[in-house]
């Protein structure tokens, strides 16, 4: 048997090598497959960036809102505190008005 001759083995070897090396381009549905879930996950990376400012924006709203109610309540204290006042005060001037006759 001469060295140089291919073997079985050999021959199948390379048709397989050959079979790979010329492999079929991709089928259409495939192509169409690949690209629709290539537009889903562009989608779906958008709704979770939008989801993660609407989370810092929500965020954001309820401490303002908080910081309005506290100020409203701090606002309504200094009310009572000036009726208090005023009250003190127009109860001074009845009893200067009384006193000076």
């Amino acid at each position: 048997m001469n060295i140089h001759q291919a073997t079985d083995l050999d021959v199948v070897r390379d048709i397989k090598r050959l079979a790979k090396e010329q492999a079929a381009p991709p089928k259409v549905e495939t192509l169409l497959l690949d690209g629709v879930d290539q537009v889903a996950h562009q989608w779906v990376e958008r709704l979770h960036e939008l989801r993660a400012n609407v989370d810092a924006l929500e965020g954001q709203i309820i401490a303002c809102v908080g910081d309005i109610k506290d100020r409203l309540k701090r606002l309504s204290e200094l009310g009572a505190e000036v009726t208090a006042v005023r009250d003190n005060f127009n109860s001074v001037a009845t009893e200067v008005e009384q006193i000076a006759g």
